[in-house]
């Protein structure tokens, strides 16, 4: 049995808070305390280089190139998928050279093993993929939100992002039974929750997504069908879970996907920060 599970969850541009909370743990040699790091979406960003020891450069590109229209272009939504919304190119450059540089010797060599949510995009089954030297591809394959981006090729099959179309709860059990403890980082506050379930928004929510599968096979047509009703139940499961300890930001700074103001991403990296050393207090971690 694995003793200590970090899980880093999903959130677009909110995953500052993730990343705050990483490089806070990194930089003060604390990160070791987890035997395993799972990611889902964006937290395989903040994850990879907390591992490589890059704290610094986390910091560096969600406080300075992440925002504005640098990593998403909603603009990009009128071409009609011409020109893609969701940029994980530029993450791709941006970590291939450079001062951003991903040392990917230090990731293969971590102490700390790191696994990847990827979708098959023909079958819709979910699995964890380790890093290997196509590690950038692959960090893109876990963020490739279909509509925005679309699917990103590794060695002949397409992958998606598996959060995005039905949340993240049956790998969840199966990743707790191998643990003793497990963290779970979400990237958005309690009344996030409360707000995107009201009754409207999720009725209006449900025919958007239905009507988005029905233009990706038939195992992902079923998921996007599902796909609220898999969410709450990654709630639900996380809420009662004893061995689960969930962080979270207290408040909402970014109120879309569509919010990539600075200075909000700052704060959100700032609360990931302070929630670091809250968690590292309670559980004397020093």
């Amino acid at each position: 049995m694995v003793k200590r599970i970090l899980i880093l969850g999903e959130g677009g541009i909110a995953g500052a808070f993730s990343a705050g909370f990483i490089y806070r743990l990194a930089s003060k040699k604390r990160l070791d305390y987890f035997n395993e790091i799972y990611c889902y979406s964006v937290g395989t960003y903040p994850a990879t280089f907390g591992v490589s020891g890059q704290y610094k450069t986390i910091r560096s590109v969600w406080k300075n190139k992440i925002d504005g229209l640098k990593l998403i272009n909603p603009f990009n939504l009128l071409t009609f998928g011409l020109k893609k919304t969701l940029k994980l190119e530029y993450l791709e450059n941006l970590f291939s050279s450079g001062e951003d540089k991903l040392d990917i010797k230090k990731v293969l060599n971590s102490r700390i093993k790191l696994k990847y949510a990827l979708m098959d995009y023909s079958t819709g089954k979910v699995k964890f993929t380790s890093p290997s030297k196509n590690v950038l591809k692959q960090m893109s394959a876990a963020c490739a939100v279909p509509v925005v981006h679309g699917s990103v090729k590794i060695e002949n099959k397409k992958y998606i992002d598996p959060s995005f179309v039905c949340g993240t709860v049956h790998e969840l059990k199966r990743i707790t039974k191998k643990a003793e403890k497990i963290v779970y980082v979400s990237n958005f506050p309690v009344k996030y929750r409360k707000y995107n379930n009201s009754k409207i928004n999720l009725f209006f929510s449900k025919k958007v997504f239905e009507l988005i599968g029905k233009f990706y096979p038939s195992p992902l047509q079923e998921k996007f069908k599902k796909r609220f009703e898999l969410i709450e139940k990654t709630i639900r499961y996380l809420e009662k879970e004893k061995k689960i300890k969930i962080v979270h930001p207290r408040k909402l700074y970014l109120k879309s996907a569509r919010d990539t103001n600075r200075s909000k991403i700052i704060k959100l990296f700032k609360e990931g920060i302070k929630e670091a050393d809250n968690f590292s207090k309670e559980l004397n971690i020093y």
